[in-house]
């Protein structure tokens, strides 16, 4: 699936479905969903990406015991924040990526990837409330 979204989203959607039917450990569960939603955002089904990302977001926060901050949760906010921006609403978007950020931080340091993607979902959402 290498430069084809749409590929790539339905490929994670079979993966997803495989962990979901073939593991006790949800780890695997939680990954795959955020990459799922990953994968939809990338195609531009936004709607769907936020619906996975929700989904996400849910089993990541099962998961969060007595933590405060997850990198799963990161992640799974990264990209609930990055399919509502796509659907035009920035103020959602804009909570999600500040408690993006909040998990992603502690979790995977200031230069990890994913917190540049949250730092560019950040600005990008910024740069159109300044009306740029």
């Amino acid at each position: 699936a290498n430069g084809d979204a749409p590929q790539a989203a339905a490929l994670a959607e079979h993966a997803l479905r495989m962990f979901e039917m073939a593991t006790t450990t949800r780890a695997g569960v939680v990954q795959a969903k955020i990459f799922y939603a990953r994968s939809l955002n990338a195609s531009g089904n936004f709607s769907a990406a936020a619906t996975a990302a929700e989904d996400s977001v849910g089993e990541a926060a099962s998961r969060l015991g007595d933590l405060q901050h997850s990198s799963f949760m990161g992640q799974a906010l990264l990209e609930l924040a990055a399919a509502k921006q796509g659907l035009g609403d920035a103020k959602a978007a804009r909570d999600d990526i500040t408690r993006a950020l909040e998990n992603l931080s502690p979790t995977l340091g200031p230069r990890s990837s994913d917190v540049a993607r949250a730092e560019a979902v950040r600005h990008s959402l910024d740069a159109v409330a300044r009306g740029r």
